[in-house]
């Protein structure tokens, strides 16, 4: 009776444990703000506004240290943003920072890019779109790379 028991609570959970039901997960992570997917590759962030430095993050795979990157995305939107690139090595440890001039988006799409010259002990890279002012807004991207300086782009 005990097996019969798991059988059919295992049953009854496969409904929810099945990917039909699991909603996408998306590569991107807000901060202070709220990132949905709208259609193919084309997301929406909508910020707080408590606070400057709100928008979206993340962090790609394969970062080798001591390349030279170039962070590119396409946005558009009434934001005023910067690209900013966080590095850390294997421990976590923060490594250095590099951020772009700030930008003004309009309704057209606009393809912004920051290139970056990693540390030669950095593991990881976190790279941001944030806003520069305390003010709620709303702004699209799509067409997220990260590529070698003078190498093809890998799409996120």
């Amino acid at each position: 009776m005990k097996k019969i028991s798991i059988i059919l609570m295992f049953l009854l959970c496969l409904p929810i444990l099945s990917p039909v039901h699991a909603s996408e997960k998306i590569p991107y992570f807000g901060v202070g703000a709220e990132v949905k997917k709208v259609e193919d590759n084309v997301y929406v962030v909508k910020t707080e506004g408590s606070k400057e430095n709100e928008g979206f993050v993340f962090s790609p795979v394969g970062i080798k240290g001591g390349e030279i990157i170039i962070f590119q995305v396409e946005l558009k939107g009434n934001a005023t943003i910067y690209l900013n690139v966080d590095e850390t090595d294997a421990r976590g440890t923060f490594l250095a920072e590099t951020v772009s001039p700030v930008i003004s988006l309009h309704d057209a799409w606009r393809t912004i890019q920051l290139e970056v010259e990693l540390q030669e002990s950095t593991t990881e890279i976190d790279a941001m779109v944030l806003t520069n002012q305390k003010e709620k807004t709303e702004f699209m991207f799509r067409n997220v790379t990260i590529r070698k300086k003078d190498q093809p782009s890998i799409s996120y």
